[in-house]
């Protein structure tokens, strides 16, 4: 009832006001031009506009600036393209250090709605369970999509499933593909001032006309690209004792601190093809389909286990091993549509993840000398099938879209073969712990179990309807939506935007809404148990799904989508064609966000006998599963800045600055059963609040200036990242670590040759900023010791990357 009444009170000024009509040219999501000229579609279902006149936030990134950042990957270019964006690399997060998470305006991932001109994007098929952005969701890997394939990029930064479904809690980045290019290859060659972190890239554009006589409009283009990346490594030397007490290697000058560790970016290497096509089958109706496809082999390592752990059998590793995770990656898209311009349509779109585990240079120690060194460990599976329908009519200064949409989601989880997952029976072979209980499964990353495996879909189908009203200098949108879901019911979303011109250089907007983001099939159903040794027994420990028995009993229930309230006020002033400033407040409510519980284990003092009981019953050491826990508020507000300035030699020099703070704060009001009531702070610890509040940086500002003209292209840039803080110890406030606030700064040079040849030469990071290191914290982490840095910053441990490119135009 709470969301129904709200969006009859964002949609009712709609039906007040529309009863003035002038004729305007109908423009179904016509292309962005540059610069301050931009006209952006993704804010509404109809017209396309100029930025300016926009009634919500819209930043739009072209390829030139996406390019100009000298990165090769579409999610490293917008994290120095956009105040609002945040990216991440990972290490020693597992699966995670592979498919890395982003955000947009704080949130996580699965917050943010991704489309590919203006059609949904599927989600990626691994589940991030650590401790680190993005945990307990899945997130879209944006560098699926070929760079060279990229027009511009849309980020609408306001809350939007009233138009666009769920998952736009945070707001949409809306990819729009290249139209038309010319024939182009580059080469790319850089590496970190340290010597390491080696990539190559090599892109490829391709296009073609077809049947020009009869059909001057249809085309085909393609983009191919190949990545190498060699990763980085910032580990410290190992202080630890390697072999037993006797063994005179120990004496070894090898043997001395050696650096036997990884802790840096994971090397990879992948494939990515983007093909689009268009045929005009009159002057109106065109055919269009594009498709999107990567293959990804990722390699990382894990934790070095010495040559005296138990968990190693030294006949087969005597100087001990380093586990290496070596994923195998798919995403594909497919986009089918017909389409009447300006007037209605008709499209489908397929998608799928896949998320292959495999584990090298590892064993199962309680398979003994018998133990095979690589291991499928399993795999993850997500797929989507959308059939959408799109109609807009304009009657004067009204305009009316409506729409429907379908969709199917499954998600899969395979079991590891037998070795990643069994215990042999075979104990500790020798060594002063022989005869005791190993662990079972591969060391690094235990397979997903028989129990685990499972595969789930639902359905969900919607309709929605979208009025605007124009007159003068009045520009009203609103939008109501309703979505059923086979798995948990439905739910109704409005929003009302307007923009008011207050004259002819100032323009105010403002935006209020109600939103909502479906839990996912992988947390509903995402299960994942691996062996401990507890006491010297070996229990189950790991995520449970939502329906398992033991959840159940520990207070799990069905998951219910997150709900929230947005509003957003704003002024734009424009001055020419020159100059474009804009500034926007804005403040989102999330109600029952869906999270993972705190381990809940044997120790009686923390838990109870009740809990213990049920734990002891089912065989299980610790658990945790996910619920609708907490409730947040997210404030801030964004400043964008953009003048060109024109110099008599027909250069010109662009100045962007933009500032973007966002501040989100857990409510009191956590959700345990009722059970767990006395252990609030168990059930959702404070390393949990403060990964939600402190582990992305609360400001980020972007402060560039960048000269052209006809031979040259100089870009210069400044990124600012505000202070994050992390958790070392739950239990040990004391042991907090801050990483400061920083500036990066990159330097960058284009020359063209002639019309053909291009060079770029440039530096990120110029001045080599690296975070602080830990403070010490025995044996592991701290300065000097094997882990030197936080598991992630804002802008990476790596230091300086220097680059080459060349790029030939045919």
């Amino acid at each position: 009832m709470r969301n129904f009444l709200w969006s009859f009170a964002v949609l009712l000024p709609s039906f007040l006001t529309a009863n003035d009509h002038n004729s305007r040219q109908p423009l179904l999501n016509m292309p962005l031009d540059q610069l301050l000229n931009l006209k952006v579609a993704v804010a509404s279902r109809g017209e396309s506009r100029l930025l300016h006149k926009s009634p919500v936030p819209v930043e739009v990134i072209s390829q030139s600036q996406l390019q100009n950042t000298g990165q090769a990957y579409l999610a490293d270019a917008l994290l120095r393209s956009s105040s609002s964006f945040h990216y991440l690399h990972f290490s020693l997060r597992d699966g995670s250090d592979h498919y890395l998470p982003f955000s947009l305006r704080g949130f996580n991932p699965n917050q943010t709605l991704v489309m590919i001109n203006g059609k949904r994007l599927h989600h990626g098929a691994l589940l991030h369970t650590s401790n680190a952005l993005g945990r307990g969701g899945t997130s879209i890997d944006l560098n699926q999509i070929p760079l060279s394939a990229v027009k511009q990029v849309e980020i609408l930064k306001d809350s939007a499933s009233a138009q666009y479904g769920s998952d736009a809690i945070a707001g949409i980045i809306n990819i729009q593909l290249v139209e038309r290019q010319n024939n182009e290859v580059s080469i790319t060659q850089g590496q970190t001032s340290q010597g390491d972190g080696e990539q190559t890239h090599f892109t490829a554009q391709l296009g073609a006309d077809y049947f020009t006589k009869g059909f001057p409009d249809t085309s085909l283009i393609a983009n191919i690209e190949y990545h190498d990346n060699q990763g980085t490594n910032r580990a410290g030397p190992d202080s630890r004792q390697q072999y037993f007490a006797s063994d005179p290697r120990n004496d070894l000058a090898e043997n001395q601190n050696p650096i036997n560790s990884k802790d840096g970016d994971p090397a990879s290497e992948q494939w990515q093809l983007n093909t689009q096509a268009t045929f005009d089958l009159s002057l109106s109706r065109q055919l269009y389909a594009w498709f999107n496809g990567r293959q990804k082999d990722g390699r990382s390592e894990l934790f070095f286990r010495r040559p005296l752990d138990d968990n190693n059998v030294r006949a087969i590793y005597p100087d001990g091993f380093l586990p290496q995770l070596a994923p195998d990656i798919w995403d594909t898209s497919v986009t089918l549509g017909l389409k009447q311009k300006h007037h209605w349509d008709i499209s489908y779109t397929r998608g799928r993840s896949s998320f292959n585990t495999i584990l090298n240079n590892s064993l199962n120690a309680s398979l003994g000398e018998q133990s095979p060194t690589s291991f499928n460990s399993g795999r993850l599976g997500f797929s989507h099938h959308i059939l959408s329908g799109d109609w807009v009519k304009y009657l004067d200064n009204l305009q009316i879209a409506a729409g429907a949409e379908f969709r199917s989601e499954t998600f899969e989880i395979k079991a590891g073969s037998p070795a990643s997952y069994q215990h042999g029976g075979v104990n500790v072979l020798d060594g002063p712990n022989q005869g005791s209980t190993t662990e079972a499964g591969a060391q690094g990353l235990p397979g997903f179990e028989p129990q685990n495996a499972s595969r789930n879909s639902r359905n969900n189908s919607a309709v929605y309807i979208d009025i605007e009203y124009s007159k003068n200098d009045l520009l009203w949108i609103n939008s109501l939506r309703y979505e059923n879901y086979s798995d948990f019911g439905d739910t109704l979303n409005g929003k009302s935007s307007i923009s008011y011109s207050l004259n002819p250089n100032w323009r105010f907007r403002a935006s209020a809404s109600n939103s909502f983001r479906a839990p996912s099939l992988s947390q509903s159903h995402y299960s994942y148990t691996g062996s401990a040794l507890i006491n010297n027994q070996l229990v189950s420990i790991g995520t449970f799904s939502t329906d398992h028995p033991l959840a159940i009993a520990l207070g799990a229930k069905p998951l219910e989508p997150e709900t929230a309230q947005q509003i957003n006020l704003g002024m734009v002033y424009k001055s020419g064609t020159d100059t474009l400033l804009s500034f926007d407040i804005f403040k989102i409510d999330v109600n029952d966000r869906i999270e993972l519980t705190g381990n809940i284990d044997r120790d009686i003092d923390l838990w109870g006998n009740t809990t213990v009981s049920l734990l002891e019953q089912f065989g299980v050491g610790a658990a945790r599963y996910f619920t609708n826990a907490i409730s947040t508020t997210t404030t801030g507000f964004d400043i964008d800045f953009n003048h060109t300035q024109h110099l008599s030699n027909s250069s010109i020099i662009h100045y962007k600055m933009q500032y973007h703070k966002a501040k989100t704060r857990v409510d009191d009001n956590i959700h345990p059963p009722i059970q767990f009531n006395n252990q609030t702070e168990l059930f959702f610890d404070r390393g949990q609040v403060m990964r939600i509040e402190r582990k992305l940086p609360e400001s980020k500002a972007i402060l560039s200036a960048e000269y052209n003209n006809d031979k040259l292209n100089i870009l210069l840039k400044g990124l600012y990242f505000s202070s994050i803080a992390l958790v070392n110890d739950i239990e040990q406030p004391e042991r907090d670590q801050t990483i400061s606030d920083a500036w990066i700064t990159d330097l960058a040079f284009g020359y063209s040759y002639n019309d053909s040849l291009s060079l770029y030469l440039g530096a990120n990071n110029l001045f080599n900023h690296t975070p602080e290191a830990f403070t010490p914290m025995p044996p592991l982490f701290g300065e000097g010791q094997i882990l030197q840095y936080a598991d992630h910053t804002p802008y990476g441990i790596n230091g300086r990357y220097m680059y080459l490119q060349a790029k030939y135009q045919f």
